[in-house]
């Protein structure tokens, strides 16, 4: 494989951590009351 193969899945990876971290964020407001 390429070197641009392993940038994409880089990004994936860092767009999925966002997302959890997003998700994470968002429990968190719900749990503090913030709606």
């Amino acid at each position: 494989m390429s070197s641009k193969g392993r940038e994409r899945t880089k990004e994936l990876r860092q767009r999925r951590k966002r997302r959890k971290e997003r998700l994470k964020q968002r429990i968190r407001d719900a749990k503090a009351g913030k709606s």
